[in-house]
């Protein structure tokens, strides 16, 4: 970003970040998940009125989807899975247009509340189930014991 970025530490663990262009916030919204020595950066969007006490309910990250036939890797099934998950934000079609794609990728706003799940079940056009996997992209401060992101138990 530059020296255009301004960072100011407004107290109790918030930052504010000052972009000098909206198309800078916007890509640092876009390519999100960040962390920052070892410890997740959740961001918000300053609106009209936010004063120091933000509420983070959710979390929008990237989520990867591996284990489905490859006649299920397209668009419609990533945002079915993704529903279950959490608010479907975009599925990404650039990697399922590739004649190789190994996995879906989808990105989600998950509810900061809720325990993140490791997969799910799939069912094809056909009626049979697959397991499936879920893969968090740059996911930091996980619990594996209660699956909640903030904390990690090692």
């Amino acid at each position: 970003m530059g020296s255009n970025l301004k960072i100011v530490d407004v107290g109790e663990g918030l930052f504010q970040f000052r972009f000098s262009l909206e198309s800078q916030l916007q890509w640092v919204w876009d390519n999100g998940l960040w962390s920052f020595e070892n410890n997740m950066l959740v961001l918000q969007r300053w609106e009209k009125g936010l004063a120091r006490i933000v509420r983070f309910r959710s979390l929008p990250m990237w989520v990867q989807v591996w284990g489905l036939p490859f006649d299920l890797i397209n668009e419609e099934v990533g945002l079915d899975v993704g529903w279950g998950i959490g608010c479907v934000v975009e599925a990404d079609c650039k990697a399922l247009m590739s004649n190789q794609a190994r996995f879906l990728r989808i990105r989600v706003e998950i509810p900061l509340e809720k325990p993140l799940r490791r997969g799910g079940q799939v069912v094809s056009p056909e009626g049979d189930q697959v397991r499936v996997a879920y893969k968090y992209e740059r996911l930091v401060g996980m619990c594996f014991q209660c699956s909640r992101v903030g904390h990690d138990v090692n």
